[in-house]
């Protein structure tokens, strides 16, 4: 952070808010995911809410005309979260500190920033999934969090289940409240608009299609230590994409074709022309869109490991697969599970072999009674109307 950066930050308390602006932001920069998907309904919803987004710059062109952009990270990113009334994003908004053990000195530097921070305004987190894997003071390598400090923040969450983990995560001090994500609602609507979809992720015409997505792997640590080849690369080398394919085709019948989505912390550093290269174009792009959600609308069967979008996916009725060749690791070493993998509904192989037999297995029954019973645990609320319920929530709440 720069020193004119830093000096913007003390005028921040004494810029006036503007009670019809709100500002969202998402993924550091992108224009996707819950942040979006309600601000398109406030628009709708709220015509008279100034809607700000900041982004960045290569996002910029990805924008509807009513909305106001600045720049990601910028001065006038700072100068427009100080005006508005209302800060959404899909995780803290910002206005959050995790408190270390061993830090007397940041820990009192974090609590006098959050004061400098605090104004007359509400912050809304539209948390990112459903965890599996385990977060905060809770995952390996992370004993030193000792707690956790906001402003005026409160998470809205998909179900119960992820309420009662980011409370407690949150030392207590979050609150939690479950709307549904905003995100899931196009999970429920018809297939009217899937042409369009594929269209946009340039996926071809009257074929089925896997959506492969990985999560990534960071050994327990912070995100600034991701490795791209350990996050997906791997796990694809291990797949024989052609019997795959075969199986699906065997035991759904139609067209197969295989599309690989990185999570959001690698995408960036995947080479595509590599893969395109070793794969011989048989792997398709899955990061055209920002929007997770697009790809979920589109795909006829889901494969992933510990990602989120599994629980996402189950909302649509869809065969969802999980293929986990490092699980001891993973579990023991990395992150580790809240929920253990055995007891999920969604069938699982450790190998490409195994793989191959769980799809040729599938059992749509027995799948959907037991995707009907998760979602009953975990306190599912999402149920197309997220949207609109989240956005009067949050109007009610600054307005009313």
């Amino acid at each position: 952070m720069n020193i004119k950066k830093v000096l913007f930050i003390f005028r921040y308390k004494f810029i006036r808010i503007d009670n019809c602006q709100w500002l969202f932001t998402s993924h550091n920069g992108d224009y996707s995911d819950n942040s979006k998907a309600l601000s398109e309904a406030v628009h709708l919803l709220y015509p008279k809410i100034k809607i700000v987004w900041a982004v960045n710059n290569s996002k910029s062109s990805l924008l509807p005309t009513y909305v106001k952009t600045v720049s990601f990270n910028s001065k006038e990113h700072i100068k427009e979260r100080a005006r508005s009334k209302v800060l959404i994003d899909n995780v803290y908004c910002e206005n959050s500190f995790f408190l270390n053990k061993n830090e007397l000195l940041k820990n009192i530097l974090k609590r006098m920033l959050l004061k400098l921070l605090k104004k007359n305004q509400k912050c809304y987190g539209l948390w990112h999934g459903t965890p599996l894997k385990r977060m905060g003071n809770e995952q390996h390598g992370n004993e030193n969090i000792t707690g956790f400090i906001c402003n005026n923040l409160t998470l809205i969450t998909g179900n119960t289940y992820t309420s009662e983990i980011m409370n407690r995560l949150s030392f207590g001090n979050l609150k939690c409240i479950s709307l549904g994500l905003p995100r899931n609602d196009i999970l429920f609507t018809g297939n009217d608009n899937t042409i369009t979809l594929k269209e946009k992720l340039k996926l071809p015409k009257g074929k089925k299609f896997l959506l492969y997505a990985p999560t990534f792997r960071n050994d327990g640590h912070n995100t600034d230590g991701i490795n791209p080849k350990r996050s997906g690369i791997e796990q694809l080398e291990l797949l024989n994409i052609d019997s795959l394919l075969s199986a699906l085709c065997q035991r759904f019948g139609g067209d197969w074709i295989f599309v690989c989505r990185f999570h959001y912390h690698v995408a960036s550093s995947v080479d595509w022309n590599e893969i395109n290269i070793k794969y011989h174009s048989r792997v398709l792009c899955g990061n055209i869109s920002d929007d997770m959600a697009d790809y979920l609308k589109c795909s006829d069967a889901l494969l992933t490991d510990y990602s989120s979008a599994m629980f996402d996916f189950a909302l649509t009725g869809k065969p969802c697969f999980l293929f986990i060749p490092d699980l001891e690791y993973y579990q023991n070493h990395e992150r580790g599970f809240y929920i253990p993998i055995d007891e999920l509904p969604f069938p699982s192989a450790e190998s490409d072999k195994d793989l191959i037999k769980t799809i040729l297995d599938y059992d749509e029954t027995q799948f959907n009674s037991s995707v009907k019973v998760c979602l009953e645990k975990l306190g599912n609320v999402d149920d197309g109307n997220a949207c609109k319920r989240v956005a009067k929530y949050i109007f009610d709440e600054n307005y009313i």
